[in-house]
């Protein structure tokens, strides 16, 4: 919830991104608010970690759980919290041939 808060907050940006993770429930009133502050919404079902796990090619379990227990295996705790851990694993060329419908919204944004 606290991204969701701090994303609603004024800010300097032409454009905002939330990406949120489908397992959580968000406010009913939160669409709305979404769409008059003109937040781009990326759902991931059920979670960031499955949408890592899809993108590298890997199994993606059901659950959240499961999700985060198998992205453990390709970035530990600390690896996980640095932007370079990232980069190195989701090389350009990897994101450019994705069809996940995330990454190709953010492209399209982008324009990558």
């Amino acid at each position: 919830m606290d991204v969701v808060r701090t994303a609603l907050k004024p800010r300097e940006y032409n454009r905002t991104f939330i990406v949120y993770d489908t397992d959580v429930a968000l406010p009913k009133t939160w669409a709305a608010k979404a769409k008059n502050a003109k937040l781009i919404a990326i759902p991931s079902s059920p979670c960031i970690k499955a949408l890592f796990l899809e993108l590298l090619k890997k199994p993606v379990p059901p659950d959240t759980q499961e999700c985060k227990k198998e992205f453990a295996k390709v970035l530990d705790d600390k690896a996980k919290c640095l932007w370079k851990s990232y980069a190195k694993i989701f090389p350009k060329e990897l994101l450019a041939e994705s069809d996940h419908p995330s990454i190709v919204l953010l492209r399209s944004v982008f324009k990558l």
